[in-house]
């Protein structure tokens, strides 16, 4: 990485630790679901009541909570949220939605999407590195 960016492998470590340090950039190791015994992926898109007594911020940190979602975005078009499960099974998955996700307060109606096949999920996908000065 030094000889590509034209630095000395100290610079190198001082900026790797300096975006550690400040929270810029963590390091995780990340399983593939299917090899690791999950093998129900779904996306659900989750509508939330406009003009009830709790916001879409509200509603999604409470979808947030549950270990079973892996994350949770504020989305535009017919859904608000959009969650990311991974179960071991579909009779979890319609544990999950019916016993925990439809009882969340706030939450008017979800649509499910389920994950048959995954090309590419690439966590590390951003090309940040293309737009930071390479000094």
């Amino acid at each position: 990485m030094a000889s590509a960016l034209s630095v000395s492998e100290g610079t190198i470590r001082q900026r790797y630790q300096r975006l550690v340090s400040t929270g810029v950039l963590q390091i995780v190791g990340v399983a593939d679901p299917a090899k690791v015994g999950f093998h129900s992926m779904a996306i659900i898109g989750i509508a939330v009541g406009i003009g009830g007594a709790r916001s879409i911020d509200s509603v999604a940190q409470d979808v947030a909570a549950f270990a079973e979602v892996s994350y949770v975005v504020m989305s535009t078009g017919t859904f608000d949220l959009l969650a990311e499960v991974i179960m071991d099974s579909n009779e979890n998955l319609a544990h999950f939605l019916t016993e925990k996700l439809h009882r969340v307060e706030g939450v008017t109606r979800t649509e499910t999407f389920m994950l048959l096949r995954v090309y590419k999920m690439n966590f590390g996908g951003w090309r940040i590195l293309d737009s930071v000065d390479k000094r």
